[in-house]
């Protein structure tokens, strides 16, 4: 059984300053203002908006919460021939971070990111304290997230996959990673002020 949507009225505030500085940047990106109301006599566009928006519900009605909120930046293009030689017997190195501790492991370039945390477990598993992860908590806690980023490695794909990965082995850079604490979608809220649909 769906749950019925809700449709918020409220009155409508002036725009704030942040509004109109973004409503410019994106009129200038695609070079259309889509608040002005003037020119939206098409019927082919109404037509169209009309039409994407029940995929769109089931689409993210369908979609997976935590998957969604963490989007890992994948390829399936097969590693090129001068990735491949940065590769040693196909294993390469990376760095995990926790608080202030980090351990180095050899991983194959096949290996998940399940794969790859299970074995960092297995690896610390006398070592806990030291990575000041709580013994009550397993891989499936943590997630290995790109230092400094907003970028995760989840999923099925294999690590050579992982864009940022690939980065790291053509600029010859080591590879490292946070282990970090998955974020919470139900945290994810959509502001309230929303904008024109584009």
């Amino acid at each position: 059984h769906r749950n019925p949507g809700q449709i918020h009225v409220v009155q409508r505030l002036a725009p704030s300053e942040e509004t109109l500085a973004f409503q410019c940047q994106l009129t200038a990106l695609i070079g259309y203002d889509v608040t002005d109301v003037s020119n939206v006599h098409d019927d082919e566009l109404e037509f169209t908006r009309r039409r994407l928006v029940t995929p769109r519900m089931a689409e993210v009605a369908g979609r997976d919460p935590k998957l969604y909120a963490m989007h890992p930046w994948v390829t399936s293009k097969p590693l090129p021939e001068y990735l491949l030689k940065k590769i040693t017997n196909n294993y390469i190195f990376i760095v995990i971070h926790r608080s202030t501790t980090s351990q180095t492991i050899k991983v194959s370039a096949d290996d998940t990111p399940g794969t790859i945390l299970q074995s960092f477990f297995t690896k610390m598993a006398k070592k806990k304290s030291l990575m000041d992860i709580p013994e009550s908590q397993n891989e499936r806690d943590f997630v290995l997230r790109v230092c400094g980023r907003d970028e995760y490695l989840v999923g099925e794909t294999p690590i050579k996959n992982f864009q940022w990965v690939r980065q790291c082995l053509k600029n010859g850079e080591e590879i490292h990673l946070v282990l970090d604490a998955p974020p919470d979608p139900a945290l994810d809220e959509v502001r309230k002020e929303e904008w024109p649909l584009v």
